[in-house]
């Protein structure tokens, strides 16, 4: 199953580095309080959303689900950028830097 992923990263308990979407091909659907590791790391599953995109014409182009994760929170800009470098390398999901 292709699931739609969602989850914010910081680099300080008050600073955001950026966001992580994309998506993963899982064997079942997730369930709120559910835990899925990303690159050595155990996020929790805070919402399932389902979702359709529909263009102009009404012509369903996609349907299926987004899980949003808790916030990751790590000790440095650095700590994220290596975290952030590992998740692309083992995953198809992409960091959204904010500057």
């Amino acid at each position: 199953m292709r699931i739609r992923i969602d989850v914010s990263l910081f680099d300080s308990p008050t600073s955001a580095f950026g966001n992580v979407t994309g998506y993963l091909e899982m064997p079942n659907e997730p369930k709120v309080g559910d835990y899925i590791n990303l690159a050595g790391h155990d996020f929790l599953v805070e919402h399932v959303t389902p979702y359709e995109y529909i263009n102009n014409q009404g012509i369903l182009l996609e349907r299926g689900i987004t899980i949003g994760l808790d916030d990751l929170v790590l000790i440095s800009r650095g700590e994220a950028k290596e975290f952030v470098a590992r998740l692309e390398r083992e995953t198809e999901l992409a960091c959204n830097e904010y500057e």
